[in-house]
């Protein structure tokens, strides 16, 4: 590589953000959650999420707090299925 940047094909681009989308899951302190918001998978509906997952939605993270397929009524906000997290 002349320009010393680094190539990936699609597919391995995809893997390094799921890898990344799995690592940020650990972070607990709120002061490196709010660094890392973009990092975050973006919040989808008609999508199986499980307790604990942290998403991003409207540049905020929300944790699970029920395990769900998500729709509109379950979105990010409602309190029953998410938690606010920053």
């Amino acid at each position: 590589m002349k320009d010393g940047g680094l190539r990936l094909t699609e597919e391995q681009a995809w893997i390094l953000r799921k890898v990344i989308e799995a690592a940020v899951q650990l972070l607990t302190n709120e002061e490196d959650i709010k660094k890392c918001v973009s990092l975050f998978e973006k919040w989808e509906s008609g999508k199986v999420y499980l307790s604990l997952k942290k998403i991003r939605y409207d540049g905020h993270i929300y944790k699970c707090l029920l395990p769900h397929t998500s729709a509109e009524d379950k979105a990010p906000g409602n309190k029953i299925y998410w938690q606010l997290v920053v």
